[in-house]
């Protein structure tokens, strides 16, 4: 695939409180919410937004982007490391934190037996950081979406 368009993709979180008390914010230092605007903020195409859910009764914050050909966004989360996302010619290049690149493999499993993502092996941390990363590589299709759950936190992806 060669592409120059940007990469369009929502990224999802659930607001997540228990007892009033944000837990991702315990971990990570800020609500993942705040955390993923700040990461995420050139390349929103507008503010995120709240969707709640009658049926489940959660709400989730909706973060709308638009990755240029060839540039990422880092996500950071804290001492785990970033979970970085990147327009690979057109496709989703995820790049998650070596401790988690089974989880990934999981949450992506349905999409590699589809041949839609595939596992690229692990690779260096980029920016000089020590240890390495798990590469994933996702084709974009409109309503593909998946989950990677880490560290207590969910993060889903759907391409729109």
């Amino acid at each position: 695939m060669n592409d120059d368009r940007p990469l369009l993709v929502n990224v999802i979180v659930p607001q997540a409180s228990f007892g009033g008390i944000d837990l991702v914010a315990i971990t990570l230092g800020n609500p993942l919410s705040v955390i993923l605007a700040e990461a995420l903020g050139r390349v929103l195409t507008e503010p995120a937004y709240e969707v709640y859910d009658p049926e489940s009764g959660k709400a989730h914050d909706i973060f709308t982007c638009a990755i240029p050909a060839g540039l990422g966004v880092g996500i950071p989360l804290g001492k785990y490391g970033d979970l970085a996302l990147f327009n690979e010619q057109g496709a989703l290049a995820l790049a998650v934190p070596a401790s988690v690149t089974g989880l990934a493999r999981n949450a992506l499993q349905g999409l590699i037996a589809q041949g839609r993502a595939q596992y690229v092996g692990m690779r260096p941390a980029p920016n000089g950081v020590p240890g390495s990363v798990g590469m994933f590589l996702v084709t974009p299709a409109p309503g593909t979406e998946w989950t990677l759950a880490m560290f207590g936190l969910k993060i889903g992806f759907l391409f729109p």
